[in-house]
């Protein structure tokens, strides 16, 4: 902003954790092997996300976040009340179990 604007017209000050932007894009051999894992589970198309906070997936300089929101379950990830039924905890178990064969060959 201040090279931008100019300091005579604006001073930012960083308050914080700043950390750079996260992104593996879906044409990546890792997140092509995830989305068909996903797809081949559920037969919906997988689909890459991107989200605004940041996950662990930024811990590797090409991981990801792949986690368990099923179609049609109620997204309440990080709410007071969230929850995951026992039928999508097996179902989840069963597609990490499937990313992890298919990514170790």
């Amino acid at each position: 902003m201040e090279s931008s604007i100019g300091t005579d017209h604006v001073n930012v000050t960083i308050h914080g954790r700043v950390e750079e932007p996260h992104y593996v894009p879906a044409s990546d051999p890792l997140v092509q092997t995830l989305l068909q894992v996903y797809t081949d589970h559920t037969g919906l198309p997988g689909e890459e996300g991107i989200v605004g906070g940041g996950t662990y997936g930024r811990m590797l300089q090409r991981g990801v976040a792949f986690g368990a929101q099923m179609p049609g379950a109620p997204e309440v990830m990080h709410m007071a009340d969230e929850y995951i039924t026992i039928d999508d905890i097996m179902r989840a178990v069963a597609i990490y179990a499937d990313a992890i064969v298919r990514l170790a060959q």
